[in-house]
């Protein structure tokens, strides 16, 4: 019997040294020797109960506290486990008879506060503030008022005692109202490798944050948000090989993510790889369309590689979603797709107007297109090219253009062409003739010009 309670002594230390595999592989060796010792089934049930297997944990510690019902720490133990799962009335059974105990009245008032019964779960709460589990009775207040009275419970808690728990909850609140700089003094006692980890890529210590993670994912391997932090924290100290590798094993973790896609996105946009970024982009508008930040940055990398047309779509639709700023993005794109596909630009310009009647830049872009939206269909005013010829330069018979109809700023570059006689034959009275045409309109440097 000595021989099996040192085994289970082994692998109890093993469970709360957080290797699960030899704590297991130790309580069966035992459950062999002796098929109904209850410490084993117990033992087995908290290590299930770890790994998230819940159903398996619930039978184990079912068999623990039917086999030895008088067992205090079996019985709250499988509380413990329903009270994760949600299955708060089994839950209640079970904490029910230890209700004098300080410690499970927390866990009583925790309940009613998951079953929205605030009330209760006050005054459950408050009990506890004469007690030795004070600081867990103003932890629970903390979470039964608004955001706006938390934090004083929290620290009232935090005051009491300096428990983990209540700092992690602490350092959640000033992260979730953007304040990181507060949680400094409640980092040392966050034992959450993640959200430790999490607030120092917040701070901006990067190097800090990433020896956290590396140790995290030696004994987690298999959790993607660490492989994507750590890739944060790699691509923000330069180390661009590193970051990708961490991206990339969070995708072969799970193919969909969206944190370790926009990452690779973003690290290929600072390493100027925009065809690759733009692959990510696209897989991010696959996994959710409606996404903002992604449309606008993959917007942005199709106009890098030159696709205006295919950028402006994507442009139309964040406008569809109330987007804005958007503006003088969708008039660089129609200019610079004017220029490569006139009638393709025109029907863009064309299709802005009519969906944003009352958008002023797009009214004036299609004035200085020369297009008027007539219901549905378009007329282009006629064009004289006295001195210009499609085989000159494209910007010479653009500002011609753009001269005769009536854009002032092309009407006083093009006066200067003709003064200047750069790529045309000098023409004084066609320079002095635009000069007019663009003071007419009241453009200071041709006024200036003109005297």
């Amino acid at each position: 019997m000595n021989d099996i309670d040192d085994l289970l002594d082994s692998a109890f230390d093993d469970y709360n040294h957080g290797d699960l595999v030899q704590a297991e592989q130790k309580a069966r060796d035992a459950l062999i020797v002796s098929p109904s010792h209850g410490d084993c089934f117990y033992l087995l049930g908290l290590i299930a109960h770890k790994k998230g297997i819940f159903t398996q944990a619930c039978d184990l510690l079912n068999i623990a506290v039917k086999a030895y019902p008088e067992q205090k720490n079996y019985r709250l133990a499988l509380a413990e486990v329903y009270q994760h799962h949600g299955d708060y009335e089994k839950a209640l059974e079970l904490y029910q008879p230890f209700a004098d105990i300080p410690d499970v009245r927390v866990q009583i008032g925790w309940i009613a506060l998951g079953q929205k019964k605030l009330e209760r779960s006050r005054k459950i709460f408050k009990s506890l503030l004469s007690t030795t589990s004070a600081y867990k009775g103003y932890h629970g207040l903390a979470f039964c008022h608004r955001m706006s009275k938390r934090l004083f419970y929290l620290k009232k808690s935090f005051k009491i005692k300096n428990d983990p728990v209540v700092a992690e909850d602490i350092v959640k609140y000033y992260l979730s109202v953007c304040c990181p700089q507060k949680t400094r003094p409640y980092l040392l006692f966050v034992q959450n490798e993640i959200l430790k980890s999490k607030c120092l890529i917040e701070l901006k210590k990067y190097q800090d944050a990433l020896p956290v993670l590396n140790e995290y994912i030696q004994k987690n391997r298999y959790d993607i948000d660490a492989f994507v932090l750590a890739g944060i924290c790699a691509e923000n100290l330069k180390n661009y090989q590193l970051s990708e590798n961490f991206y990339r094993q969070a995708i072969s973790l799970d193919p969909d993510n969206f944190d370790a896609h926009r990452g690779m996105a973003r690290l290929m946009m600072r390493q100027k790889k925009l065809p690759q970024a733009l692959d990510h982009y696209q897989i991010l508008c696959r996994i959710n369309p409606k996404d903002k930040e992604t449309l606008l940055a993959m917007a942005t990398t199709l106009e890098g590689v030159g696709d205006d047309a295919e950028a402006l779509g994507i442009y139309f639709r964040l406008l569809t979603l109330k987007s804005r700023g958007l503006d003088l993005k969708i008039k660089g794109c129609i200019e610079r797709l004017v220029k490569k596909d006139a009638k393709l630009g025109k029907q863009f310009a064309q299709g802005w107007v009519k969906n944003y009647p009352k958008n002023q830049i797009a009214q004036k872009l299609l004035k200085t297109l020369g297009v008027f939206l007539m219901g549905l269909s378009f007329i282009v005013l006629p064009v004289k090219a006295d001195y210009f010829s499609d085989e000159q330069n494209w910007d010479l018979v653009w500002k011609n253009r753009m001269a005769e109809l009536g854009h002032p700023e092309s009407q006083y570059e093009l006066a200067q062409i003709f003064e200047s006689g750069e790529g045309v034959p000098a023409n004084i009275s066609q320079a002095i003739r635009y000069y007019q045409l663009a003071a007419a309109q009241d453009y200071f440097p041709a006024m200036l010009k003109l005297g």
